[in-house]
């Protein structure tokens, strides 16, 4: 497989990532299309059930996203060269620093609050993309 088709998937997943970032898809944003579903979802929920729910749903968002760059970024990276150890830390590091990239870029964008908690969820993300990418591989010749 050619390095550009290795790695254009990450490239455009990161690029998708820094779109979420932007400001219709902050907690307004996605608060006009969420809120009415989760009310017709949950007809009888308060509403700060409602609220809470939209909150799990856009937390659930960030481990998603990053879940999928994990297992995009092992894939890019999985090489017979490379050791397990190296494709698996490779992915959780660059995970990682566009998570904080990320969160850094929120604080540049108006309506949107960059959180070290934000971190936290997408770093979850990373680590269940990672270790999910590697258990369902099929490539099991790389070395350990």
């Amino acid at each position: 497989m050619s390095p550009q088709s290795r790695w254009l998937p990450v490239g455009a997943w990161a690029a998708t990532i820094w779109l979420f970032s932007g400001e219709i898809f902050g907690g307004e944003g996605t608060g006009l299309v969420l809120l009415p579903l989760l009310q017709a979802l949950l007809p009888g929920a308060s509403p700060a059930t409602l609220v809470m729910a939209h909150g799990v749903v856009r937390k659930l968002a960030h481990v998603t996203e990053f879940a999928i760059l994990a297992g995009l970024l092992v894939r890019a990276l999985r090489q017979p060269e490379r050791s397990r150890l190296r494709i698996l830390a490779g992915a959780v590091a660059l995970g990682l620093v566009w998570a904080v990239i990320d969160e850094i870029h929120q604080t540049r964008v108006p309506g949107r609050v960059g959180s070290p908690v934000d971190v936290g969820f997408d770093g979850l993300g990373v680590l269940l993309g990672t270790f999910g990418a590697e258990a369902f591989s099929s490539d099991r010749r790389l070395r350990a």
